[in-house]
C-alpha cells in the first residue's frame, strides 16, 4: 500500500476553486475516521472488497446486500448503479451501509456533479465516516437510463482524487490495463497517484497475466500505490456474456 504522506498531494491547487474557498495555509481537513480504520487494516494484511450490487433507490435492497456480505468482507464498493442514472447520493448510501454494519467504500463520479457538488459530497462522506472514496470520471449520459440529462464533467477522476485526498479520504482510482491506449495506462495511474490516489482497483482484463504486466509497468515508473485486482464472480449467463 502507499503511505499516507502528510501535507497536500501534488497536483492540488491551493486556491478557492480547489479547496472550497479556504485561504492558503488554513487548517487542513481532518482525516476521515473510516479512512484511518481502513489504512490501519491495510497496513496489517491484504483486504477483500466486494461489489455492492443493490438496486438503485431501494434502501431495503441495500440492507439485504449488506446483510449478505457482513462479516465476509472488509468493505463494499458502492458505486453508482450501472444503468440507472437517478439514485441515492454517495453520502446517503454510505450512511445506509454503515447502519447495516458494513464498511462502505463509495464511488463518486464527475458526470452528474460540478466541483461544488463534489466538494459537498466529499465533506458529507468524511463526516459520515466512509472507509474510502473511489474517484471516477463517469460514463456519458448518452448511456444508461437518462440520455436526456446534461452531462457535467466539470472535473475528471484525477482532479477529483486531489479534492478527495484534501478532504481527508483514503482515495482509490480504477484502471483497465487492456483498454486503449494500453501503452499509456501505467503513466495515467502515476498521474492519479501524484494527485492523491493511494489504491488502484485493476479492472477485469482477461486473466492474471495482463494484471501482472500492468502492475510491473507501474512499478517501473515509480508507482507506490496499493493494488486491488478485481475478480469476476459469474452467477448467471448474462454476466458471463457481459464479461
Amino acid at each position: 500500500r502507499a503511505g499516507a504522506e502528510s501535507g497536500a498531494p501534488a497536483g492540488l491547487r491551493h486556491d478557492a476553486s480547489a479547496d472550497g474557498g479556504n485561504a492558503v495555509g488554513s487548517t487542513p481537513a481532518p482525516v476521515s475516521a473510516g479512512a484511518q480504520s481502513l489504512r490501519t487494516l491495510i497496513a496489517t494484511r491484504p483486504i477483500v472488497v466486494a461489489d455492492f450490487p443493490a438496486r438503485a433507490l431501494d434502501a431495503r435492497s441495500m440492507a439485504d446486500c449488506a446483510g449478505a456480505l457482513a462479516g465476509s468482507v472488509d468493505a463494499v464498493l458502492s458505486g453508482d448503479h450501472g444503468s440507472a442514472r437517478v439514485q441515492f447520493s454517495p453520502t446517503y448510501r454510505a450512511r445506509l451501509i454503515l447502519d447495516a454494519g458494513v464498511m462502505p467504500w463509495n464511488g463518486v463520479n464527475c458526470r452528474d456533479r460540478n466541483r461544488v457538488a463534489l466538494e459537498g459530497e466529499l465533506a458529507g462522506l468524511a463526516d459520515v465516516g466512509t472507509g474510502g472514496v473511489h474517484c471516477v470520471t463517469g460514463d456519458h449520459t448518452q448511456t444508461g437510463s437518462r440520455p436526456d440529462a446534461m452531462p457535467v464533467f466539470d472535473l475528471d477522476s484525477t482532479e477529483l482524487a486531489a479534492l478527495a485526498r484534501a478532504a481527508g479520504h483514503l482515495v482509490s482510482v480504477g484502471e483497465s490495463p487492456t483498454t486503449p491506449p494500453v501503452h499509456r495506462r501505467a503513466a495515467r495511474l502515476l498521474e492519479k497517484e501524484r494527485a492523491g490516489a493511494e489504491l488502484c482497483f485493476v479492472n477485469h482484463c482477461g486473466g492474471a497475466e495482463p494484471v501482472a504486466l500492468f502492475i510491473a509497468e507501474a512499478h517501473a515508473l515509480g508507482s507506490q500505490v496499493g493494488f486491488i485486482p478485481c475478480i469476476p464472480i459469474v452467477l448467471d449467463e448474462g454476466s458471463a456474456n457481459l464479461l
